[in-house]
């Protein structure tokens, strides 16, 4: 191989290298973009609640600094199934919230103990 082409070779791998830097800084005077941030709650429910009574939802989250009142999803068979967790949805100020729920048996049927594990 000459010294020509490889002159031009590190030329390129050069170019390429510096091409590859810069593409990780942002460019001066886009305008910056972000997405939706969603708020997730983790709370736990007695088996069979329909509403939030039953549970440990919060009535608000706070959102950009400020409480917003929450509006959770919860059907009919929601929290049916004990010792399983289900995702509840919720909008708070037209934004999503996530709840994570630990379903726990009844109020009238009191957990002695819980053991959560994985393997």
């Amino acid at each position: 191989m000459n010294s020509t082409t490889r002159v031009k070779k590190r030329l390129f791998s050069v170019l390429m290298s510096g091409a590859l830097v810069a593409g990780m800084f942002p460019a001066l005077g886009m305008p910056a973009a972000s997405a939706a941030t969603v708020n997730t709650v983790y709370a736990a429910a007695y088996m069979g609640a329909k509403t939030t009574a039953g549970t440990t939802l919060p009535a608000s989250v706070d959102v950009g600094g400020q409480s917003a009142l929450v509006n959770w999803s919860i059907g009919e068979d929601t929290f049916d199934v004990p010792y399983d967790t289900v995702t509840v949805n919720g909008t708070a100020n037209g934004g999503p919230v996530v709840a994570n729920v630990e379903v726990i048996p009844p109020a009238d049927s009191p957990l002695v103990y819980f053991v959560d594990s994985h393997l």
